[in-house]
């Protein structure tokens, strides 16, 4: 035993010392780019195609009619320099600083910053805060109140807030040119809303200084793509979209080799970071969607614009949408697992629920004309957006088919299994295969939810996944809401996983599935974690209820099991082995033949920065050689 430790810290140490040494090599080979020399004539872009122009305005008002009232009410909120993001108020009362972070009151120092340790002994605690406010993605309401309106004061925001932008961040130093990733989103973003305003005059007015500052945006992302890092993740997919994105929009003297470079790379990427299965390597729901954001950019444009890219990173798409409708809630929400921080690649219709997936499937239905994409979802305001009346057009004739009772998908190569039952409204989703992508050391947005079911009846959620909360500045709730006890599985008397510090896992384990059985209208999961020694966690699926069993051939001592529930969710009952749980006076019983349950307070994170109490069913015990403890989750009082 003493030497297989001794062999395991070896391998460890070697490959910290790889790390480092591929890391410094990659480091002298990149050469900083000298910008102090940057000069630039209006002659070097001009743009070429335009995004939005198949649309019309009385169509929108027609299909949306209470949204304008919305967008104008936001806008007037982005005029009067009041934003909220990621749980967190701005509000300037003169000139926006850019550099501020309103949570800890402070601002990031203006100097050249490294994303891989961006924070110092004295900065705000999380970056992400004042990213999401530089991300400009509020610019395209505010280029939406300019068009639905004719008013020239929400475009002249826009230029405003631009201009403000240019001013205090030049030379590419400073917070805001930290990170490519936000680089590319901050670009795209410019160029959805810059293409609706274009008609104003302050636009016309300002479009040298502007292009110019596109222009830098561009030529920062070509030469600071993360392609440095050992494991690629979604940062490299963002920042090559945003590239081939504006070389779809502008014409400029690189643009063909631009263009050809960093389609191959993107087509490398999804082949690398997306299962066969088209399920996201990342292990985060919140991802797999970001990254169909930036292909959707790629996809539709292209087509639009009649430029060839490679047809994988069509399929790709597809097959990602296809796990969405797969996987995707009654109610139209996605399940909630792994990290998330609010992301989207760009946003098109400002929702106030980040988890509802139903725009993926509105455009999966225009891009790829598939039936089984419609389940029971409208137009979506996304939609007309990209694909304008003739995209409205397409959705109508796509018709819904009716799908059998029971359903059940199996993605094998990403480990995902879901079960729909459409007579209860049962949903069941569990996670298993890999724990991350990139294995021990890395895994940077998976959580320790393997084997942790998500589960609703009547269409409403009763068990849920804990969400994040937290990235950076929190150490205590960044791990809380990783680990085991934020989920609905077993916490256990030794270190299975070991996190680091904010993102990725120094330690991980995967789980391997054994049994997959389906025999009249009822289902069987057998699991097995590959370095947990005398336990398999089996789940039992039929239209009526859900049996978890958690088999042991070895003894335990001091487990914890935790079941999250959802916010809405009442406890009407409970005694030491059943409790009767209500949600929107619908009501499951939730028992086990062990007869210690208990009822705790726990919290639950929907968006980032913020969380809110619910309940948890807890049960803590040792078990006995060959001892199965069963866990049973019913519509009708049973077991």
């Amino acid at each position: 035993m003493k030497f297989v430790k001794i062999v395991l810290l070896f391998k460890k140490e070697i490959f910290k010392n790889l790390h480092n040494i591929i890391f410094k090599k990659i480091k002298k080979r990149i050469k900083p780019l000298k910008f102090t020399s940057f000069s630039f004539e209006l002659t070097h872009i001009s743009k070429i195609n335009h995004l939005f122009s198949n649309y019309e305005i009385k169509d929108y008002n027609n299909l949306f009619p209470e949204s304008l009232s919305n967008i104008i009410f936001k806008s007037e909120e982005y005029l009067n320099k009041k934003f909220y993001f990621l749980g967190v108020h701005f509000e300037f009362e003169n000139e926006i600083d850019w550099h501020y972070d309103p949570k800890d009151k402070k601002k990031w120092e203006i100097k050249k910053y490294d994303e891989r340790k961006i924070h110092y002994s004295d900065s705000p605690k999380d970056v992400k805060i004042v990213w999401e406010l530089n991300r400009h993605q509020y610019f395209f309401t505010l280029a939406k109140a300019y068009k639905l309106t004719n008013d020239s004061k929400y475009a002249e925001c826009i230029i405003s807030h631009i201009l403000s932008w240019i001013k205090q961040n030049q030379n590419f130093i400073g917070i805001n040119w930290s990170s490519s990733l936000e680089v590319s989103i901050r670009l795209i973003s410019w160029i959805c809303a810059l293409d609706l305003i274009e008609e104003s005059e302050i636009y016309k007015k300002n479009q040298k200084i502007i292009f110019e500052e596109i222009y830098k945006h561009i030529i920062f992302l070509k030469y600071n793509l993360s392609d440095d890092r050992l494991i690629h993740t979604n940062h490299l997919i963002g920042e090559l979209s945003g590239l081939i994105l504006s070389c779809m929009v502008y014409n400029f003297p690189e643009r063909n080799k631009f263009l050809s470079k960093s389609l191959k790379m993107l087509e490398k990427e999804l082949k690398d970071q997306v299962f066969q299965d088209g399920v996201s390597k990342e292990q985060s729901a919140s991802y797999h969607r970001f990254v169909i954001d930036f292909i959707t950019l790629i996809v539709v444009f292209s087509k639009k614009f009649n430029i060839i890219i490679p047809n994988t990173i069509t399929t790709t798409l597809e097959k990602m949408i296809d796990y969405v409708s797969s996987a995707i809630i009654n109610c139209n929400n996605f399940p909630m697992y792994g990290d998330s921080d609010n992301g989207r690649g760009f946003i098109f219709s400002e929702n106030n629920n980040f988890w509802d997936f139903s725009h993926v499937l509105s455009n999966g239905i225009i891009m790829f004309r598939k039936n089984e994409y419609q389940q029971n979802i409208d137009f979506n305001e996304e939609s007309f957006w990209l694909f304008g009346t003739e995209g409205l057009n397409i959705f109508k004739k796509i018709k819904r088919i009716e799908k059998a009772d029971n359903l059940f998908y199996c993605f094998e190569k990403a480990g995902h299994y879901v079960y729909k039952n459409s007579l209860n409204g049962i949903y069941f989703f569990v996670r298993g295969g890999v724990f991350g992508m990139g294995g021990n050391y890395f895994s940077s947005h998976s959580h320790f939810d393997l084997l942790s079911p998500i589960l609703s009846f009547y269409n409403l959620p009763f068990l849920i996944d804990s969400g994040t909360y937290i990235y950076n500045g929190d150490n205590y709730n960044r791990n809380k809401f990783r680990e085991s006890i934020s989920h609905n599985n077993i916490t256990w008397n030794k270190q299975i996983v070991k996190p680091k510090l904010n993102f990725g896992w120094e330690k991980v384990c995967n789980t391997k599935i054994i049994k997959n059985i389906q025999h009249n209208n009822k289902y069987i999961l057998k699991f097995i974690f590959e370095n947990i020694r005398g336990y398999e966690r089996e789940f039992i699926l039929n239209n009526e209820c859900v049996i978890i069993n958690d088999i042991f051939s070895n003894s335990f001592n001091n487990l914890y099991w935790h079941f999250h529930l959802h916010p809405n969710c009442k406890i009407i009952m409970n005694d030491s082995s059943k409790v009767l749980i209500e949600n929107k006076n619908k009501k499951i019983f939730f028992s086990s033949n062990k007869s210690e349950l208990k009822i705790i307070k726990s919290e639950v994170s929907f968006n980032y920065g913020e969380k809110e109490e619910n309940f948890c069913i807890v049960l803590n015990s040792n078990v006995n050689k060959n001892e199965i403890i069963s866990f049973f989750l019913s519509i009708n009082d049973v077991y």
